[in-house]
C-alpha cells in the first residue's frame, strides 16, 4: 500500500521572489518520484490578501493560531503523515492536534521567536525579542516597519511562551542546517525532536555549460536585494581589481544600481530565469553569500555548490561550519577590499582543489537522494514514535 504524505504550506506572494515556495514545490516532486502519494494543501497570499477583510483574517489567524483549514481535508485524504512548512499568515495551527497522523513540521525561518523571522535589526543581529520580551518586536516595528502590523507576531509569540501544547502537537520538527538548529534550539525548540535535513536541489550536472571556460577574477553574489542580504555592505567593500555580478531583485535594487553607478567592474543583472541563473555559474570563479543574518540553507548556496563554485562568506553566517569543516571556501569576520582580494587571490591559485571539495560538499549533502534518504529517517522515527 502505498504510503501517503500531506504537505501543509502558505505561499508567499509572487511578488517577492521565495526559494521557501520552490522548496515545498520541489518536496512534492521528489516524495512522488520515490513513490509516495503526496498531496498539497495550501493557501496563497495572492488570493487571501487582496482585500482588507483577507488581511483582518489573516491577522486574526496569526495571533490566536485559529482555524480548522486543512484539518477536514487533510482527514479526508488519511495520509501517513503530515509535512507542515510556512503556516504564516493564513494557516492557523490549532487543527493539527486534531489530525491522525505524526505532524511534522519543516522549520524555515525564525518566526516562531522573531517578528521578522530574521533575528535582524537595523543592520545588526538581534535576538531581543527571545533574550527580553517579544514585545520589543512592536517596540522597534519589526514586521514590515509597523507596529500594527507587529502586533498579532508578538501575540502569537506571547502564545508559544505561554502554551507548551503548540510545540508539543508536533511528532518533531525540522532544521535545514546545523547552525540554525542550534538557533532554534537555543531559542526554545525542543532538541531532542529537531532534526537536520539540508534543503536539495535537482543535480546541475544536467544543464548545459558544466565545463565552461572560468573567468578570473569574475565572482557572482544572488538573492533577493534586502537589508539582511548584505549586499550594500558587499558592494561597499569590493575590491576594484576584481568583477562582480549581482543576480537578484528587492527593495534595494535602486539603492545598490546608484552606488554602482561609476564602478564598472560591479554589474547588477537583475532577476533571472532559473534555468538561465544556472547555466551561466560554471563560468565564474567563485560565489559570494554575503548575509548578515544568521541564514538558515538558501537555495542559491546549493546551486553554487553544485556547480562546483568555491564560496566566500561571513564567519557569522550558518553556512560558514560547513565551509569550515569541508574545505569549500574561505570566511571572515567582516568584508573589506583587503580581506576580499586576499581571499579572492587564495581561492583562484586554488580553484580546483576548491571547486572539487564543494562538488563533493553538493553531492555529500544536498542532493535528492539524500535528502529522500533524512527524510526516510525521520518518517520512520515519527511512525515508530506514534506506535509507542
Amino acid at each position: 500500500m502505498t504510503m501517503k504524505i500531506a504537505i501543509v504550506h502558505n505561499f508567499y506572494s509572487t511578488l517577492t521572489p521565495s526559494g521557501e515556495n520552490e522548496m515545498v514545490l520541489q518536496q512534492c516532486s521528489a516524495l512522488s518520484g520515490a513513490g509516495y502519494e503526496v498531496r498539497l494543501f495550501s493557501r496563497d497570499n495572492d488570493q487571501f490578501l487582496d482585500s482588507r477583510l483577507g488581511r483582518i483574517r489573516a491577522a486574526w489567524t496569526t495571533a490566536t493560531g485559529i482555524g480548522r483549514y486543512p484539518l477536514k481535508e487533510i482527514n479526508s485524504f488519511k495520509p501517513s503523515i503530515v509535512l507542515t512548512n510556512n503556516l504564516f499568515p493564513n494557516i492557523g495551527s490549532t487543527w493539527i492536534s486534531e489530525v491522525n497522523a505524526p505532524v511534522i513540521s519543516i522549520v524555515h525561518n525564525y518566526r516562531n521567536f522573531c517578528a521578522n523571522g530574521t533575528f535582524f535589526r537595523d543592520g545588526a543581529r538581534c535576538f531581543d525579542c527571545t533574550l527580553k520580551t517579544p514585545l520589543e518586536g512592536i517596540k522597534n516595528s519589526c514586521y514590515k516597519r509597523s507596529s500594527l502590523l507587529t502586533l498579532p507576531l508578538t501575540v502569537s509569540q506571547f502564545r508559544r511562551l505561554h502554551n507548551q501544547h503548540e510545540f508539543e502537537q508536533y511528532s518533531y520538527f525540522i532544521a535545514i542546517s546545523e547552525g540554525s538548529k542550534a538557533i532554534l534550539v537555543e531559542s526554545g525548540l525542543p532538541s531532542d525532536k529537531t532534526f537536520v535535513v539540508p534543503n536539495f536541489i535537482e543535480d546541475l550536472s544536467v544543464y548545459p555549460n558544466l565545463e565552461a571556460r572560468v573567468e578570473k577574477r569574475r565572482w557572482i553574489a544572488a538573492g533577493r536585494l534586502t537589508e539582511e542580504k548584505g549586499f550594500v555592505n558587499l558592494v561597499n567593500q569590493w575590491p576594484d581589481q576584481y568583477n562582480l555580478d549581482i543576480v537578484g531583485n528587492g527593495p534595494l535594487y535602486n539603492e545598490l544600481n546608484y552606488l554602482i553607478e561609476k564602478r564598472t567592474n560591479i554589474k547588477l543583472l537583475g532577476q533571472m530565469k532559473r534555468d538561465d541563473f544556472l547555466s551561466i555559474l560554471p563560468r565564474y570563479s567563485g560565489a559570494i553569500h554575503p548575509s548578515l543574518w544568521p541564514e538558515f540553507s538558501p537555495l542559491t548556496v546549493i546551486e553554487f555548490l553544485s556547480s562546483g563554485l568555491p564560496l566566500v562568506s561571513l564567519n557569522s553566517n550558518t553556512s560558514s561550519n560547513l565551509m569550515t569543516k569541508e574545505k569549500i571556501g574561505l570566511t571572515m569576520i567582516q568584508f573589506s577590499p583587503r580581506d576580499l582580494s586576499a581571499a579572492f587571490n587564495e581561492i583562484e591559485n586554488n580553484r580546483s582543489l576548491y571547486s572539487r571539495n564543494a562538488r563533493n560538499s553538493f553531492e555529500s549533502n544536498f542532493t535528492k537522494q539524500v535528502w529522500i534518504n533524512n527524510m526516510n529517517h525521520v518518517f520512520d522515527q515519527a511512525l515508530k514514535s506514534r506506535t509507542r
